[in-house]
């Protein structure tokens, strides 16, 4: 029911000026909207990663292999670079991380996460599921 509503309001709230579209010899193009520099509200945010379905594209290493773990810097960077607005990158620590999923993954591993500005606050995004967090106030 919560994917629901997000996604009414994103209809009605970001649909109109999401896209401009205009005639080019004979052709309908759709140009994107400009990316903005910060998000507008926590629910913006979560409506674009409700909606946000796309595949995940693995990188090989630098052997030309693709491991399956460890690839949270590749979910990371995608996401940022399909993001309405500036989504940056992040690194944690195993600390952190530890504190925000709540389970051990050693103090020596660092997580690749995602960031969002939103007002004076920043809001941490799990690329892979979409789960954000409330890091820390600006002021």
């Amino acid at each position: 029911m919560r994917k629901l509503i997000i996604l009414i309001s994103l209809i009605l709230a970001l649909w109109p000026t999401s896209v401009n579209a205009f005639w080019d010899n004979d052709q309908w193009v759709a140009h994107e909207r400009s990316i903005q520099s910060d998000w507008d509200s926590v629910l913006e945010l979560e409506i674009f990663l409700v909606l946000d379905d796309a595949p995940i594209v693995l990188v090989a290493n630098a052997k030309g292999v693709v491991e399956f773990n460890g690839q949270c810097e590749d979910f990371a960077f995608q996401l940022r670079d399909r993001a309405w607005h500036t989504l940056e990158t992040e690194i944690i620590t195993g600390y952190e991380y530890n504190r925000m999923f709540r389970k051990s993954a050693g103090y020596n591993v660092s997580h690749m996460m995602n960031k969002a500005v939103i007002g004076n606050e920043v809001w941490l995004v799990e690329p892979q599921d979409g789960r954000i967090w409330l890091y820390c106030y600006l002021d």
